[in-house]
C-alpha cells in the first residue's frame, strides 16, 4: 500500500502532463492552420497586379504619356511595338485615357441616307479631318455581310448601325470610328415580341465601358388601319453578357419622334402621342412626362 500510492500519483501527475501536451499541440496546430488560412485568404483577395505595374521603366513613362495625347495621335502608336499596341489596346487604359480627356466634340459625321456614305465636318475648323480612315466614309467592305448599313443611334463616340437588309443572326453592330473597332450585336429574340420599333443606345466611358442597347417591340406592326400598340416591351442588350434580356417594365408606346438621347443615366425620348419618355437603363425605372 506504501508503494502504491506514490505510484498513483506519479501516474496521474504523468496523464496530466500527456494531456497539456496534447492540448498545447491541438491549439498550436489550430493557430497554425488558422495563420495559414489567413494567408490563403489574403493572397486570394488581394488584387492581381496590372500589367502596367510590372511593365519595364520605358513603357511605363509610355504609360503616363500616352493617355494625355489626342486619340488621332495614340492610333499611330500601336503599330511601334507590340507592348506599346497591347498598352494602348488595354481596358485600364482606356479608362485612364477617358479620365485624362475631357469629353469635347470633335467633329459631326453625316450620312447619306440613300447611298449610305459617312461625310466628316470638323467643329473647330481644322484641316484634319475627323475621321482618321479616309475608307470608313464607305466601310461596305469591312462589313461585307451587311450589305450597305444604315447609323440608327450615336452615343459618346460610338455608333449603333444597322443592316440594310435583314440577316439571320446579326443586323447590328457597334462601331467605333476613332479606332476601327466594330462588335456585331445578335439579333433580339422574336419569340414574344416579333415587331421592333426602335433601337437606343447607352454608353458614358465617364462611369463604365460597358454599353446598352435598348431595343422597343412589342406584338404587333403598325399600319394605317391598326395603330402601333399602346404599350411597348423594352429588350436591353449588356456589353458584358453578350445576350439579351427583357425588362420588367413597360414603357409608352407610339412611334419615336427623330432619335432618343442617353443622358444622366436614361434613355430619354418623345413619342408621336407628345409623351416625353425616360428609362433607366440602371434600375429600369420609367418616367413619362405628357408635353403640352
Amino acid at each position: 500500500m506504501s508503494l502504491q500510492a506514490p505510484f498513483l500519483g506519479v501516474a496521474a501527475e504523468l496523464l496530466l502532463i500527456l494531456r497539456f501536451i496534447a492540448t498545447n499541440s491541438e491549439a498550436k496546430e489550430k493557430q497554425r492552420a488558422k495563420k495559414h488560412s489567413d494567408l490563403r485568404e489574403g493572397e486570394r483577395r488581394r488584387p492581381l497586379p496590372h500589367p502596367a505595374a510590372m511593365a519595364p521603366k520605358s513603357d511605363l513613362i509610355a504609360f503616363e504619356i500616352l493617355p494625355r495625347l489626342p486619340a488621332k495621335s495614340v492610333i499611330p502608336f500601336k503599330s511601334v511595338c507590340k507592348q506599346w499596341l497591347a498598352l494602348a489596346s488595354d481596358p485600364f487604359f482606356l479608362a485612364v485615357r477617358t479620365r485624362c480627356n475631357t469629353l469635347t466634340v470633335s467633329g459631326l459625321l453625316i450620312q447619306d441616307t440613300v447611298e449610305g456614305h459617312l461625310s466628316s465636318f470638323s467643329v473647330d475648323g481644322g484641316a484634319s479631318p475627323v475621321l482618321p480612315d479616309p475608307s470608313l466614309s464607305s466601310p461596305d467592305h469591312r462589313f461585307a455581310a451587311a450589305r450597305g448599313f444604315l447609323v440608327l443611334q450615336s452615343c459618346n463616340g460610338l455608333l449603333l448601325c444597322r443592316s440594310r437588309w435583314q440577316l439571320p443572326s446579326s443586323s447590328q453592330f457597334l462601331l467605333n470610328p476613332t479606332t476601327m473597332q466594330y462588335r456585331q450585336i445578335p439579333n433580339p429574340p422574336t419569340d414574344h415580341y416579333p415587331f421592333k420599333h426602335g433601337f437606343l443606345l447607352a454608353f458614358d466611358p465617364l462611369t463604365s465601358f460597358q454599353n446598352r442597347i435598348a431595343c422597343l417591340c412589342s406584338n404587333s406592326t403598325s399600319t394605317p388601319f391598326h395603330p402601333t400598340a399602346p404599350l411597348f416591351h423594352v429588350e436591353m442588350y449588356s456589353s458584358d453578357t453578350g445576350a439579351w434580356e427583357l425588362s420588367r417594365r413597360t414603357v409608352p408606346g407610339g412611334r419615336i419622334i427623330k432619335k432618343g438621347v442617353y443622358w444622366n443615366g436614361a434613355l430619354n425620348w418623345i413619342t408621336e402621342n407628345a409623351f416625353l419618355v425616360s428609362f433607366d437603363v440602371e434600375q429600369q425605372v420609367v418616367e413619362t412626362t405628357w408635353l403640352p
